[in-house]
């Protein structure tokens, strides 16, 4: 007879084999084709939680992506659509080619499926009709705060909108990653809070910590003093133009302040163009996008945000393990990881006078900046999740696919 800590083993097994699922999931992210990046490593992880994950990424055939695997039970499905427009229709091909392989029923002893979306738009509308092919539950992650005001300013971001509402109350699990989406998603989309599972991106603090500087951007501005650093896309909603007036008015009092943008986007030429109709274009420095951006956050004085919404903000949690002080717009995981006053200096969205006020505040105030940094610190480290606990939380988002108790 085996002992009984041998029979307790084989019963944990036997149960890990039994409750495993295969994941589906619709992505945008075109970096999981770059070998070596941290969202090819992440989804490769993810695939140690399930039975098996396919990714579905929407990407145009120029890319030149090809099917790949990238761990022993993931796989990547680029679309390699001719246009932008026909991607959509790509990956419903692609699930049709998948349905033998992952089609189930939810319940009565039918095979568990989840269908994740990376938004509640485009790819929730894939993911809404691929559950529906796939006879599987259908999970939405939001990143983005859509109930912003400033989110339903442009035409396509209104019909993008009128789609989340549709495809919202149909899914079984709602992921958000952060208490301030969760509060949209239940008073403007009346999501049921039971189906919402509230969920950050995973950042690895004693990575970021413990990394040494690989390189000092002072070297790009020799002659600044103070150096503020932003870091993102360069699109309408990181409203890097009111940093660069923000600079212009903290030069006429500190003139050896300069700003290092480190980003790409569509923004990026008109950017560069007001640099030089504000006349601080020798005080910025435009940088490409930088996979060691812990390295710029170790060589600044100050890391800035003044984004018009956030779902999240990881470069300001980022930049807080750094030891970068952060002043930002009260966007994201402002107020929920960030105290105002105790862990960065937060202003009103778009509240130029403020943002001026507090770059102020912290070139003549060394006690201050190292205060921020140090609390701010020191409170992300205490805070945020190990690795192990992360991925268990993950994997349970997915299993509130399931919960009798919701549906």
């Amino acid at each position: 007879m085996a002992p009984a800590n041998a029979n307790d083993h084989h019963r944990k097994e036997d149960h890990k084999q039994s409750s495993a699922f295969p994941v589906l999931m619709i992505s945008t992210d075109c970096k999981l084709f770059e070998v070596g990046s941290a969202v090819r490593e992440r989804i490769a992880e993810y695939g140690s939680l399930f039975e098996e994950l396919h990714v579905i990424v929407f990407s145009l055939a120029k890319n030149g992506f090809r099917r790949a695997k990238v761990a022993e039970n993931v796989w990547l499905h680029p679309t390699s659509s001719r246009f932008k427009a026909s991607v959509c229709i790509g990956a419903l091909k692609i699930v049709w080619g998948l349905r033998k392989r992952l089609g189930g029923r939810k319940g009565n002893g039918g095979k568990r499926v989840v269908v994740s979306s990376q938004d509640p738009f485009e790819t929730g509308l894939v993911g809404f009709a691929a559950a529906f092919f796939l006879r599987a539950a259908l999970q939405v992650q939001v990143h983005t705060d859509i109930g912003s005001p400033y989110f339903s300013s442009s035409l396509k971001n209104r019909i993008r909108l009128g789609v989340a509402s549709f495809v919202l109350p149909r899914a079984a699990a709602v992921r958000a990653v952060s208490e301030r989406v969760r509060r949209d998603l239940i008073d403007r989309f009346r999501v049921d809070p039971a189906k919402i599972v509230v969920l950050p991106i995973f950042v690895d603090a004693g990575r970021i910590i413990n990394q040494e500087r690989k390189f000092n951007l002072r070297d790009r501005l020799p002659l600044a003093r103070f150096l503020i650093l932003m870091a993102s896309r360069l699109t309408r909603e990181k409203n890097v133009g009111l940093a660069l007036e923000i600079l212009k008015e903290v030069m006429a009092t500190y003139p050896f302040t300069s700003l290092v943008v480190v980003g790409e986007g569509p923004e990026r030429p008109a950017l560069i163009r007001k640099t030089r109709e504000l006349g601080i274009d020798q005080n910025v420095v435009f940088l490409p996008w930088i996979p060691d951006v812990i390295s710029c956050m170790k060589s600044a004085n100050v890391f800035l945000s003044t984004s018009l919404y956030e779902g999240y903000g990881l470069t300001l949690i980022e930049a807080g393990l750094a030891g970068c002080p952060v002043v930002s717009s009260s966007v994201g995981a402002v107020g929920e990881w960030l105290e105002s006053g105790r862990h960065a200096l937060v202003c009103p969205v778009n509240d130029k006078k403020c943002f001026v006020e507090a770059i102020k505040r912290l070139i003549k105030d060394n006690e201050l900046r190292q205060n921020l940094k140090t609390r701010l610190r020191w409170h992300l480290e205490h805070s945020l999740p190990s690795k192990k606990k992360y991925l268990a939380n993950f994997r349970r988002s997915f299993e509130r696919c399931f919960d009798s108790k919701i549906h």
